[in-house]
C-alpha cells in the first residue's frame, strides 16, 4: 500500500473573550453627559425607549435586538431575541413580557416572514431536534478582530494572510459569529472545540457580506438538498485515491521512459565520439602510408614494382575513402544527437514534474479520503463492517 505521506495533527487554541460588536460597528462608546434634559431610568418606565435607556436625548441608542412576534388571538406581549441563534428552519424561541418588561421564556418559537415580520410558528414548522441538528456553540471571537473576505463571503482574523496567522473562518448568524469550515457540500458551522471535522454540521448559505442563513436537512419543510451521505462520500474519495495512484504510477513510468531515452542519446553521442576519433586516426596513419608509397612509386625505376607500389596504393586510396565516408557519417549522427540531447533533456524535466504533480494529487486525494472516513467513522463508531470495507486494500492501494 503506498505512503500518501500524511501526518495530520489537530490542536485546539484557546479562545479569546467574547466580543459581539460587529466589525462595522464603532469601538467608541456613547457617554452621558450633564447637559439638561438628560434623562434618568426610573422605575415603571419601558426599558426600550431612549429616554429610559440612560442615554441623553441627543444620542442616537444601540438598534434593540428584541422583535415583536405577530400572534393573533393572544393576549400579552410576545418578542423574540435575534441575538439567539436560529435553529435550521429559521426559528427563534419566543419570550413573553411580563409588566416590568422582563423577558419569560415559553414554548413556542417564531420565524421571520419575507417581510422582516416575526410570526408564531406551530411545531409543523419549528425545526425539531430530532431531525434537523442544532446549532454547535458560538465561536468565542472578537468581531472587532475580523475582516470580510470579499472572494468567499466569510470573514477571517486580519492577520489570515500572513505567515504563520489565523487561517479560520467566520460568518455571521443573527447577532452571533460561527466558525465554518469547507466541507463536501460548502460552508458548514463546526463546533470550535472539533474544528477538525464537519461531520453532523449545519451547512449555511452565504449572502456575500459576511451573513449566513443555516439550511434545514434534506426532507425538511424549506430545506436544500443535504451533502452526499459520509457513506458515499468515502467511497467517492476513496476511487478518487485509487485513480490519483494510479495517474502516479503511469507518471513514473513515463518518466522512466524519458530518463531511457536520455541516457540512449547520451551513450550514442559518446559511443559515435569514440568511433569518429578511432576513424581519424586510423586516416591520418592511411594517408601517411599513401603519402610514402607516393614517394617509392616515383623513384622507382623497375615497371614491375612500380605496379606493385601502385596496386598497394589503390588498396589503401580505397579504404581511405570508405573510413572517410563513415567518419562523414558518424558526424552527421552526432550533430544530429547535439540537436536531440537538449529535447530528451527537457522531456525528463516535464515527466519528473509530472511525476510531482501526480504525488501532490494523491497526497490531497489521499488526505480527503482519510478524512472522510474519519468522519463516517466518528459519526458510525460501531459499524466495524463499514470501516473494514472502506480500509481494505485494493489493489492501488
Amino acid at each position: 500500500m503506498p505512503s500518501f505521506g500524511i501526518h495530520s495533527s489537530f490542536h485546539h487554541t484557546e479562545p479569546h473573550p467574547v466580543e459581539t460588536t460587529h466589525p462595522t460597528e464603532s469601538k467608541s462608546s456613547v457617554k452621558e453627559t450633564d447637559k439638561p434634559g438628560s434623562s434618568i431610568l426610573k422605575p415603571g418606565t419601558n426599558p426600550f425607549t431612549q429616554s429610559s435607556s440612560g442615554l441623553p436625548t441627543n444620542s442616537t441608542p444601540k438598534k434593540s435586538t428584541l422583535k415583536k412576534v405577530t400572534w393573533p388571538n393572544q393576549e400579552g406581549d410576545y418578542v423574540v431575541n435575534t441575538k439567539d441563534a436560529p435553529d435550521a428552519n429559521g426559528s427563534r424561541p419566543v419570550y413573553k413580557l411580563d409588566d416590568v418588561g422582563t423577558r419569560m421564556p415559553t414554548n413556542e418559537r417564531a420565524k421571520q416572514d419575507e417581510h422582516g415580520n416575526f410570526k408564531r410558528v406551530d411545531g409543523t414548522d419549528a425545526a425539531k431536534p430530532a431531525s434537523s441538528a442544532a446549532l454547535p456553540p458560538a465561536a468565542k471571537v472578537d468581531p472587532r478582530t475580523l475582516t470580510l473576505n470579499k472572494e468567499s463571503g466569510v470573514y477571517q482574523p486580519s492577520n489570515a494572510r500572513t505567515l504563520g496567522g489565523d487561517d479560520r473562518s467566520y460568518v455571521r448568524v443573527g447577532d452571533s459569529y460561527y466558525q465554518v469550515k469547507q466541507g463536501a457540500n460548502g460552508w458548514a458551522i463546526v463546533d470550535p472545540n472539533k474544528a477538525h471535522t464537519v461531520a453532523g454540521s449545519v451547512y449555511v448559505k452565504l449572502d456575500g457580506k459576511g451573513g449566513a442563513e443555516p439550511l434545514a436537512k434534506a426532507g425538511l419543510k424549506g430545506g436544500e438538498p443535504a451533502a452526499p451521505p459520509l457513506r458515499q462520500q468515502v467511497l467517492e474519495s476513496r476511487e478518487a485515491a485509487v485513480q490519483a495512484y494510479n495517474r502516479l504510477d503511469l507518471a513514473r513510468d513515463e518518466a522512466e521512459q524519458a530518463r531511457h531515452a536520455f541516457d540512449e542519446s547520451t551513450r550514442q553521442l559518446e559511443d559515435h565520439q569514440a568511433q569518429a576519433r578511432s576513424l581519424v586516426e586510423d586516416i591520418e596513419i592511411l594517408r601517411a602510408q599513401d603519402g610514402g608509397l607516393e614517394g617509392a612509386y616515383q623513384r622507382e625505376q623497375d615497371p614491375v614494382k612500380r605496379e606493385r607500389i601502385q596496386q598497394e596504393r589503390t588498396r589503401i586510396q580505397d579504404e581511405l575513402s570508405s573510413k572517410r565516408d563513415t567518419l562523414n557519417k558518424l558526424n552527421s549522427d552526432i550533430e544530429g544527437l547535439n540537436q536531440k540531447i537538449p529535447d530528451d533533456r527537457k522531456a525528463v524535466v516535464r515527466a519528473e514534474k509530472e511525476v510531482e504533480n501526480a504525488v501532490q494529487s494523491l497526497d490531497k486525494a489521499g488526505i480527503l479520503f482519510f478524512h472522510h472516513l474519519a468522519e463516517y467513522v466518528m459519526a458510525n463508531p460501531d459499524d466495524a463492517e463499514g470501516f473494514n470495507m472502506f480500509a481494505g486494500e485494493p489493489d492501488a492501494l
